[in-house]
This record gives C-alpha cells, structure tokens and sequence, in this order.
C-alpha cells in the first residue's frame, strides 16, 4: 500500500493493519520472515506478486518506467501509488529517448507471450503465418528493434488478443505505455492539458521550469552557466534544469 512504511512508528497502525499480508506475501514468494519490500521488489513484475504489489505499493507501483505488467489495482497496485506514479517525483521528465537500449522496454515485450499465456490461457505454440502466436512474435520484434514509433502503425498500436491501445494501457492487466512514450502517444505540447490522451502521466501536462539552486562554483551559479559549459549531456542536469536543456516536451 502506499502508506506501508518499514519502521516508519507514524504509521505504525497502519504498518500492524498489512502486517499479516505482509507475511503471506513473503511465505508465498519463498522469502524470509523479515524480507524488507526493497529486497523483495525484483518480484513486482511477476504473475504471482499481486500481495506483494498491495502491501509494497510504494516500492512496486510507484514508478511510472517501471515494467507496466500487472501495474494495476486489478493485480494489486493501490490507487493511490498508481495515481503517485502518475504524477511523477521530482525531476520525472516527459520525454522520449532511444527505448529500444532500454532493459524495462525488452523486458516488457519478452513478457508478453508469457503474460497471455498465464492470464488468457492462450496456447502459443502454434508460429503459422496467421495465428495469434505468430502475430505475438512479429509485435515483439518490432517494438524490440524500432520502440516506440512502431506505436505510430495502425497494425501495432493495439494489443493483439484484447484490441486495446497500448498507450493507454488495459486496467484488468497492463498499465499504459504513454510513460515510456509521451511523445508518440501524444502527451506532449498540449494547449488544453484536458485534452490529453488515455495513459498519459499528470507530470506530461506540468509546466516544465528550471530548479533553482544556490551557486555550485564560482562558474556555475544558475542553469545557463551550466549550458554553456555543456552540462547539458548529464541526466542530473537535464533532470534540474529541463528548460534550459530543451528537454522540455522532448
């Protein structure tokens, strides 16, 4: 849940309340009675994490890049974690970068057999030309080597079995994929924020602005000295000064 804190005594009802479903989580995961959300998160993604994503919403479901299978309340993600996912934490930026160097984005696509097969029972053994297993295979491929502009053909933008767009995700199973893509999903450069696109995240329609911070050098006193020296090329500084960068609605 996005309450549960370890050791945190501020909610330390709160923390007695998930504590039973905290301990189911661990026994039925295979870990030790005082397994920390943290060293259990590499399970987040999995079929069977549903309690672990309910009792560590915060670890598992509150970053919006992170593997979007089973990131819904339907599979155990709070709203609430979900809805701080949506809006980002300080610094997210809603932009595109080259996904396809991205081990999330592969790991997605190599899920996705194996997520249908898990919860539609499908059987996709068979790889004729026309079958559902084929055609699986061929949307793996693609978004494996091309990422997200792939999303721009009509025959790969929706889910192959249940027809849903992919950027705005499916609530009984996949949360979308307009994080990972704000910009081909359309989240980005919106005059009415309102008008944005199923799937895109809160932090797509926030004024992008520069941090302020107090002089780092006698250089560097503000995001404009940093440019020119060509601090542009971190992602610390892209992250802290996002305007000036020209990262804003990249």
């Amino acid at each position: 849940m996005a309450f549960f804190a370890d050791g945190n005594s501020a909610f330390s009802d709160i923390a007695d309340y998930y504590r039973p479903y905290l301990m189911s989580a661990r026994l039925g995961l295979g870990f030790t009675d005082n397994a920390s959300c943290v060293s259990m998160q590499h399970k987040c993604d999995d079929e069977d994490g549903q309690l672990l994503r309910y009792v560590c919403g915060r670890t598992c479901c509150t970053d919006p890049l992170r593997s979007p299978w089973y990131k819904v309340p339907h599979k155990g993600c709070p709203a609430a974690c979900l809805a701080d996912a949506a809006r980002g934490v300080s610094g997210t930026l809603c932009q595109e970068s080259n996904i396809t160097m991205n081990p999330t984005w592969h790991k997605f696509w190599d899920h996705y057999p194996q997520v249908l097969s898990a919860e539609l029972g499908l059987e996709l053994a068979d790889n004729s030309s026309n079958s559902v297993a084929a055609r699986v295979l061929e949307m793996v491929n693609v978004f494996k080597t091309y990422g997200c502009p792939a999303l721009n053909i009509s025959r790969y933008s929706v889910e192959v079995v249940m027809s849903t767009k992919w950027c705005a995700g499916y609530e009984e199973l996949q949360a979308p994929l307009a994080p990972f893509c704000p910009v081909t999903c359309g989240c980005t450069n919106l005059t009415d924020p309102s008008q944005a696109p199923a799937g895109c995240p809160e932090y797509c329609s926030a004024p992008c602005e520069d941090q302020t911070f107090p002089p780092i050098n006698e250089e560097v006193a503000n995001c404009a000295d940093g440019a020119a020296l060509g601090w542009c090329v971190a992602d610390e500084w892209v992250q802290l000064c996002p305007k000036t960068c020209g990262a804003c609605g990249a």
